[in-house]
């Protein structure tokens, strides 16, 4: 052996930074979500991505959101491939989940992309790792046509027609259906259980389909019907098709140009708001002329479609309690040209109340697969404690209408609890105040539409007796 001393390779822990890309800005907002579970991973990505071009953004936040999905799934699956267990460090676990979800879930990218992008992303002294773990968890994917029988606990059905010979097995399919549907949803046991006992287990299993899938981005016209707003949309380069069930909308495809990019966006020709969320400020039944207040308002995008229906003889009073969140009604406002809009921080001193919108806060169960963080802060006792907030809210909407009004209670949950519950209770309280007209309940079907319930009550002109 030369008696010469091997160079130490300590210093790769001082190797410059990855060059910006796709991967690193996924495994850079993961890790700040790890690290800080407040965050939304979204606003992450948008944050790190300024400097890349329309297709490297989308695919940051495709694998960032996607990862976030999925994630009690990938973990499940990485900790089985980790001799001693998943790291500790936010940014070694970001970068595995990262190259796991590209791995498993997205056809498109090459494996060998996959893991060696992903690695490329961090820095060089914690690659080894990562890339022995990726690496370990690719040799494991096989085409489904010569893996045979993929439906057992041994199996994990991946996209493009290929399957993963899982390091730990599943629960059983068979034995244990609503187990393995939790584990492949990544959502609580607890829920789809719970799912099972309202909705039967084949709802249940739909809703966890539901909760993985990647949701539609709706655009609704403000000011313009939406055959106008397809045509400026494709002048501008946007793929857009038109909605045949929502005739004000079109969906976006999801490939670039953003239409929050162009010129439509900015000289307010749309909104983007779900097929359900238009249905519920539309139940208010809302005509010109009216008084209309939106109790819970940001981000605005119920109140531009009330303030349409109210029109220039109309008002619409928009108040929400978080300051913050009313700058975003403000900004939104003032990108529609919302000129019968009335931004309200305080609820005194308002008019007689013709109708009143309530869409309260909630678990937002309906809405799982477009708020991906929700699922991994749901417990049992969030449902509960919620209500408190939504029967005090729904019961000043009440207070506030005029005898012979309407109001709406809305929210984006399926749980009988946050919906026709509240409902239930808020009437039961005051005989003869309210009486319930109608009300619908949404289950999730992305890319169609969100999850959400909403209830149509009249205020009656005669007084509690």
């Amino acid at each position: 052996m030369s008696g010469a001393r091997r160079r130490p390779r300590a210093h790769a822990a001082r190797s410059e930074p990855a060059p910006p890309s796709s991967r690193r800005a996924a495994v850079d907002a993961l890790a700040a979500w790890l690290a800080d579970p407040e965050r939304r991973v979204g606003a992450e990505v948008e944050r790190l991505t300024p400097a890349l071009d329309a297709r490297d953004r989308a695919l940051a936040r495709e694998v960032a959101l996607g990862a976030v999905r999925r994630l009690r799934l990938l973990d499940y699956l990485l900790a089985a491939l980790c001799e001693r267990g998943m790291p500790t460090s936010p940014v070694l676990r970001a970068a595995l989940y990262a190259g796991a979800f590209q791995l498993l879930f997205l056809d498109r990218v090459p494996p060998h992309a996959a893991v060696a992008e992903t690695v490329g992303a961090i820095a060089a002294a914690r690659r080894g790792f990562v890339n022995a773990v990726l690496r370990r968890l690719a040799r494991a994917l096989v085409p489904v046509a010569e893996a045979g029988d993929v439906s057992g606990a041994d199996w994990l059905r991946c996209a493009g027609d290929r399957a993963l010979r899982c390091a730990a097995p599943l629960p059983d399919p068979t034995a244990e259906p609503l187990a393995h549907a939790a584990l492949c949803a990544s959502l609580p046991d607890w829920l789809v259980r719970r799912w099972a006992a309202r909705f039967g287990p084949e709802v249940a299993r739909q809703l966890c389909v539901a909760s993985i899938a990647t949701p539609g981005v709706h655009l609704r016209a403000v000011g313009h019907d939406g055959a106008e707003l397809c045509a400026r949309l494709r002048d501008e380069g946007v793929a857009v098709e038109p909605e045949p069930a929502s005739p004000r909308s079109v969906r976006w495809s999801g490939e670039p140009p953003s239409p929050l990019a162009g010129a439509a966006f900015r000289d307010g020709w749309f909104v983007v708001q779900d097929p359900t969320a238009a249905a519920a400020a539309d139940a208010l039944g809302v005509e010109a002329g009216d008084v209309v207040l939106d109790l819970c308002a940001a981000p605005g995008t119920k109140t531009a479609l009330l303030a349409e229906r109210a029109g220039p003889a109309g008002r619409v009073l928009a108040h929400d309690i978080s300051a913050e969140r009313m700058q975003r009604v403000q900004q939104n406002v003032a990108r529609l040209r919302l000129a019968n809009v009335e931004l309200r921080t305080a609820l005194g001193d308002l008019p007689p109340l013709d109708r009143v919108l309530v869409d309260v806060p909630c678990s937002n169960t309906g809405v799982l697969a477009r708020r991906v963080e929700v699922r991994h802060r749901l417990d049992p006792g969030a449902l509960l404690a919620l209500g408190d907030l939504q029967r005090e809210l729904l019961d000043r909407a009440l207070g506030l209408v005029r005898p012979g009004g309407t109001v709406v209670y809305a929210t984006c949950s399926i749980e009988h609890e946050e919906n026709a519950g509240v409902v239930a209770d808020v009437l039961a309280a005051h005989p003869g105040r309210a009486e319930l007209l109608a009300e619908r309940l949404t289950m999730p079907a992305p890319p169609q539409h969100d999850g959400g319930y909403h209830a149509i009550l009249h205020r009656t002109v005669r007084a509690p007796g």
